[in-house]
């Protein structure tokens, strides 16, 4: 048995996040937000596990753009 390496998929269209973790979900673990700052706010609490992030960059509340900024201050 191995571990599986976390994905934290990012992303406002459930459709296409949905889509995505169907094709992923035997490989890796997976954790999703809707927008930048729950994103923020899943890593707080995931941050040793948290492997990849893929990132949309178009969102409402926080975008993919000011995630970035806000992850690189910390």
């Amino acid at each position: 048995m191995y571990n599986k390496n976390t994905i934290l998929l990012v992303d406002d269209e459930e459709v296409g996040k949905q889509r995505l973790k169907d094709v992923i979900t035997d490989d890796f673990e997976v954790l999703d937000a809707s927008n930048g700052q729950e994103a923020l706010e899943v890593l707080a609490v995931n941050i040793n596990k948290v492997a990849v992030i893929v990132l949309d960059l178009i969102m409402p509340v926080m975008d993919g753009f000011q995630f970035m900024d806000e992850f690189r201050k910390h």
